[in-house]
């Protein structure tokens, strides 16, 4: 009789501990700098975590109410701590550029890329550039516009929306006004469109 109580108290033990599952948030759709965190944005999953991994939110308390989004969350991700943070928080500013199409295509919201420029050669009047530099590396693209061709006719260039370091952004205004060319180069890994 002890050793049918010792066996089912050991039993219920084990089947208590086999699900040592925790609720956190997961990123339900891509999310990127300046996201605002939302119930739209994250999905409860529960997972087991090794001790030490709290890093991350916790679905068992409610979102930040002003939590912004400071790194790429790709769909499925766990939501680290580190990443959320408020407006202050996100030093980084969207700005629309006119690229090279080619470099633009398969690009979506959430692709990580290099911006390069090539300056416009001065020193004559035909449409000529100087050899390209690398502007920004790793930025985020924050939104890419449905292409609308008209009858078939395709554009040289394309509009492209790019979150650029606050400290960058005149830089990136002045090689516009300069009509330099810029190429957007995607990074290794980087989210891009199926198509």
């Amino acid at each position: 009789m002890v050793l049918v109580l010792l066996a089912t108290l050991l039993g219920a033990k084990l089947v208590a501990g086999a699900d040592d599952r925790t609720s956190m948030y997961a990123a339900a759709v891509p999310l990127k700098p300046g996201d605002r965190l939302d119930a739209d944005a994250v999905r409860r999953v529960d997972v087991s975590l090794d001790e030490g991994m709290v890093a991350y939110l916790s679905a068992a308390t409610p979102l930040p109410p002003e939590g912004f989004v400071l790194r790429e969350i790709r769909v499925g991700e766990l939501i680290p701590q580190a990443a959320i943070g408020t407006a202050q928080d996100v030093h980084l500013q969207p700005v629309t550029i006119r690229v090279e199409a080619d470099s633009a295509a398969g690009l979506v919201a959430g692709s990580i890329v290099d911006v390069w420029v090539s300056p416009r050669d001065e020193e004559t009047t035909q449409e000529r550039y100087e050899p390209a530099v690398r502007l920004l590396g790793s930025v985020t693209v924050s939104w890419v516009p449905e292409v609308r061709g008209a009858f078939g006719a395709t554009s040289a260039t394309r509009a492209v929306q790019v979150l650029v370091p606050v400290d960058d952004v005149a830089t990136v205004i002045t090689a516009q006004g300069e009509r330099s060319r810029f190429t957007l180069v995607p990074v290794p890994g980087s989210a891009r469109s199926g198509g």
